[in-house]
C-alpha cells in the first residue's frame, strides 16, 4: 500500500527516505534513518521494529543484506513485510514478502533502493528508477532527488487506491528535514511545499547557529 525510496547522496553522504501511500500518517510508521549508518523503509503490513533492528545491525558492522535477513528471521509476520535498506557506503538490500499485495516489487539501484506494493502497475517502480538515475548528474540535493522519484511514481499510477500521506526524512551532519503530511488530498504537493518553507525559513537559521557555535 506504499511506495518509497531509501537513498544516499553520492556527494555528501546524506541518507534519507521519501515515502507516500493511501494510508494515514505514513511518516510515523515506515521510514527511519541514522547519520553515518543507513536509511530504511518498512512498509506493506509494516512492522516498525524492523527499522531499528536493521539499523542497529548495520551500526554493529553488518552489511545490509545480512542485517535485513537477520531482522526478518526474528519477525513471525515476515511474509507480510516489505523493506528497502541502504547503508552509509551505498550498499542496498530489499525484501518483499510473499503475502504483500500485487503489484509489488523492489529495485536496487546505485545509491538507492525503491520498493512498492499495492501499486497501479510495475511502471511505478520503473518510473521512479528512471527519475532517480537521470537526476544523478545534476545539482539537486538528496531530498529533491527523492521527491522527484516519488513524483514520477505517482505520475505512473502510484498506489492503486489513491493518495493520503507522505513523508521525507534526511539524516545528515547538517540541517536535516523531517517532514510529514499525514492526511491531504495531494500529499506530495504538500510535502514539496513544506520542504520549500524549510529551505527558505528554517535551514538558514540552523546553518547560522552551527556557524556561530563553530566560531565560539
Amino acid at each position: 500500500m506504499t511506495f518509497s525510496i531509501s537513498a544516499r547522496c553520492h556527494r555528501t553522504g546524506d541518507l534519507g527516505v521519501a515515502i507516500t501511500t493511501a494510508w494515514f500518517a505514513v511518516g510515523s510508521i515506515c521510514p527511519a534513518a541514522r547519520v553515518g549508518v543507513g536509511a530504511v523503509a518498512s512498509q506493506a503490513r509494516a512492522n516498525s521494529a524492523l527499522r531499528g533492528a536493521c539499523l542497529d545491525r548495520i551500526a554493529a558492522g553488518e552489511a545490509p543484506q545480512a542485517a535485513l535477513r537477520e531482522a526478518l528471521a526474528a519477525d513471525a509476520g515476515a511474509v507480510h513485510r516489505q523493506v528497502g535498506l541502504i547503508d552509509a557506503a551505498g550498499r542496498t538490500a530489499a525484501y518483499t514478502g510473499a503475502e504483500c499485495i500485487a503489484e509489488r516489487g523492489a529495485l536496487e539501484l546505485e545509491d538507492a533502493v525503491i520498493a512498492g506494493n499495492m501499486l497501479a502497475s510495475q511502471n511505478v517502480l520503473s518510473a521512479m528508477a528512471a527519475a532517480w538515475t537521470s537526476s544523478r548528474s545534476g545539482d539537486l540535493r538528496l531530498a529533491e532527488r527523492m521527491l522527484a522519484a516519488l513524483d514520477a511514481g505517482q505520475a505512473a499510477g502510484g498506489d492503486m487506491r489513491g493518495k493520503q500521506s507522505a513523508a521525507l526524512l534526511i539524516a545528515s551532519d547538517g540541517p536535516s528535514p523531517d517532514l510529514r503530511v499525514d492526511d491531504a488530498p495531494e500529499p506530495l504537493l504538500e510535502l514539496r511545499r513544506l520542504l520549500s518553507v524549510y529551505r527558505e525559513r528554517y535551514e538558514p537559521i540552523y546553518l547560522a547557529m552551527r556557524a556561530a557555535a563553530a566560531a565560539s
